[in-house]
Parts: structure tokens; sequence; C-alpha cells
């Protein structure tokens, strides 16, 4: 019976050592197992950032190589089909030309690009251009208003002086031309035989002319004179004249925009032109009366040659049509604003 006893007992401390020595439950685990799950919970969400912020790095890099790429291509194309001459550069020149022909004691017309411009020694250009030779040699030369094209030397601009002494006849013709994207100013002064032209050695000319077509201006026209009350004055009625002489009706919105439009006294009449004979015009403003001089077309004569008409209006009358509304005021403002100070030419 004891035997039996203690061979219980043995068993129970048995059963109670194997109890102590299981994997714990309760609480204690339960904790264990949700921290260990948090922090892989932690680490897949770093993990998705980390991949997600990857690939917003990679679209932006690719999305800015595009762009870099788009920006290169429409700078090709704009370097493609940009010209080197344009309205603008012809303003500049026609500006230059009148300031700096009076201190040669000259007076230079220019080819309007409609007009040919025919010249003292019977040429007529740009059609002769075709027979120029270009320091006496055999090149293509060529009109061209935007300074590109197939010739040699492309011509965006082309002034011509007729001489008045002898031996007669005489002229100075400037070709502005480009040459391989680059500004040169040519010269023709022959009188006779086969026209022949070179660059000119007149550095001022080709100097300023080489500033104007890369987009600068030339020293002299970087501080214009103001105009005075009186020049004003005699600007808006040469401008209301020449709207009344060349103009469309009574619109004179667009006359601010004329390239090289200015007004100057030669001999001892007012005139206003933009270089070109065709449309010059001289005037004297006498009170409330307006004279004013007009070429003769019908004539039939070379623009050179044709007599002036003389027209009368009175200077109200010119100002209530051209002058009157507020839109031609300001048109008249901006032109005047736009023009060079009145010189003096002989």
């Amino acid at each position: 019976m004891k035997k039996t006893t203690m061979g219980v007992f043995i068993g129970v401390a048995l059963l109670a050592l194997g109890g102590c020595s299981a994997t714990p439950k309760g609480p204690a685990a339960t904790g264990s197992q949700a921290a260990s799950s948090k922090r892989q919970a932690k680490a897949g969400q770093k993990a998705a950032k980390a991949e997600k912020a990857a690939k917003t790095e990679k679209a932006a890099k690719t999305e800015k190589a595009a762009k870099a790429s788009e920006q290169a291509a429409s700078t090709s194309r704009k370097q493609a089909n940009a010209t080197p001459w344009d309205r603008t550069k012809a303003a500049k020149l026609a500006a230059f030309m009148k300031r700096w022909a009076p201190t040669m004691g000259q007076r230079y017309v220019a080819f309007d690009g409609t007009h040919p411009l025919k010249v003292g020694t019977g040429l007529v250009y740009p059609q002769d251009l075709n027979q120029e030779l270009v320091e006496s040699a055999q090149t293509k030369i060529a009109w061209s208003p935007t300074g590109k094209g197939n010739a040699t030397y492309n011509v965006v601009a082309i002034y011509n002086y007729d001489g008045t002494e002898p031996p007669l006849p005489n002229r100075i013709t400037y070709f502005f031309a480009f040459r391989d994207g680059q500004p040169v100013a040519l010269v023709d002064q022959s009188r006779d035989g086969q026209p022949s032209a070179a660059p000119t050695k007149n550095t001022t000319v080709q100097s300023s002319f080489a500033t104007i077509a890369t987009g600068g201006s030339d020293q002299a026209q970087a501080t214009p004179n103001p105009a005075t009350a009186a020049d004003h004055a005699t600007k808006k009625v040469g401008l209301m004249l020449y709207a009344l002489a060349f103009g469309k009706g009574n619109d004179i919105a667009a006359l601010w925009q004329e390239p090289g439009l200015a007004v100057y006294t030669y001999q001892t009449r007012l005139r206003i032109d933009a270089g070109h004979a065709v449309t010059s015009l001289g005037f004297e403003i006498s009170g409330d009366v307006v004279h004013y001089w007009r070429k003769d077309a019908s004539s039939g004569k070379p623009t050179a040659e044709q007599p002036e008409i003389e027209h009368t209006i009175s200077l109200k009358a010119l100002t209530a049509r051209f002058g009157a509304s507020t839109q031609q005021k300001r048109a008249l403002k901006q032109a005047i604003s736009a023009m060079p100070a009145i010189t003096h030419q002989y």
C-alpha cells in the first residue's frame, strides 16, 4: 500500500515539472506576437514608400529629359527658321543713313521694296543686280529682303546717291547684304561699263550695318535728341500731310510703324519721307495755310526728274481730317516719338 502511494506521488510530481517547462501561453505570448507583426508591417510600409519614391524620381527624371529634348528641338527649329533681317533692323538702317548722309554732303534714296530704283547711270535695281560684279568678278548677288537665299550676296537694302558735280553721270550705290550669314556693305561707284561693287572702305557704314544686323544700335541712334515743342508741331503737320498724300482714307494708325519716316529741311523747304523719292513730300507752313509739293508721276519721267506740283490745304481742315479723334491723336503721338529730331540738309 505504501509503495502504491509513493508511486502516485512521484507521478504527480513529474507531471508538475513537465508543466513548468511547456511553451508559455496567455497574455504574455499574445503581446510578443503583436509586436513582431507590427515591426513587420512597419518594414513593409517603409519598403513600399521607398519603392514609390524611386518610381516618382524616375518619372520626374524622364519628364525633365523629355522637356529638355523638346526645348532643344524647339530652339533648333527657331534657329533654322530665323532670318538675319527684319523690319525693325531696316528701320534702324534707314535712321542711320538719314543721319550719316548729311555728314558726307549727300542724300540717299532707298529701294522701298516695291518701286524699282533707277540710278543716275541708267541701271535699275534690284533687277540689274544680275549684271553686278563684286570686286570685278562674276558673283551671284540677288535681292533677298530676309537676308536668306541661294546667292553669294543676299541683298536686304539698297541706297543710292546721284552726284550733281561733274563728271556726270555719277552715283554712289550701297548694297547692304549677307554673305554666309555675315553682314557686308558693298558699294558701287562705277560710271560706265559693267557695274562692279566692292566692300566699302567706309568703316562707319560697315560697322553700323554690322551692329544693326546683329540686333544692336549704332552709337548715334542710342542717344536720340528730344524734340522741341516747335519740332513736335512741325512733325505733326508733316505726318498729317503724309497721310493725306500717301495714306488710306483717314486712317493714320500705321504711320508710326513706317520705317525711317522723318522730317528735315532741304535747302529752304521742309520735307517728310521714309528715304524714298517716290513718297517724298515738301511742305511749308504759312499761318493757317499749308503748302505742300508732291511729285507728278503722270509726267512719265524717272522719279528723280519728275516735277513737283504745289497744293494747299488749311491747317484747320488738315487737323479735322487727320488729328481730331482720340485714335488719330494717339497715332500721331506714337509716330512723333519714333521720329528722329529735325535735321537740316543742304
